[in-house]
């Protein structure tokens, strides 16, 4: 499914817009036309990895993981980035650890 960016009018005139997930840009129109809306844009929204990573939850991964567990990596991070370690190396070595 895709996000579509729209502006159109209602059965009154009124002008209105918002957004719609649809599976394509045709299905958009339908299911905008089947709610009174008389489309007169519609463009689909480009989304950037950036947004995508908005989408996980930072809850989700949490839940997962101990708060001590998260404590400990941290201050390990902390010591090995404070030691001039660069910071792939050491991302490298904690996942090793695990």
């Amino acid at each position: 499914m895709a996000l579509y960016n729209w502006s159109g009018y209602t059965e009154k005139g009124k002008t209105s817009q918002g957004m719609i997930d649809a599976t394509s840009l045709r299905d958009a129109k339908l299911k905008l036309r089947s709610q009174g809306v008389f489309v007169s844009t519609i463009t689909e929204e480009v989304s950037s990895p950036a947004q995508n990573m908005k989408d996980i939850s930072l809850k989700r991964f949490i839940g997962r993981v101990r708060l001590e567990d998260i404590t400990v990596m941290t201050r390990q991070l902390s010591t090995l980035v404070g030691a001039a370690i660069p910071l792939v190396d050491s991302l490298s070595a904690l996942y090793e650890q695990t």
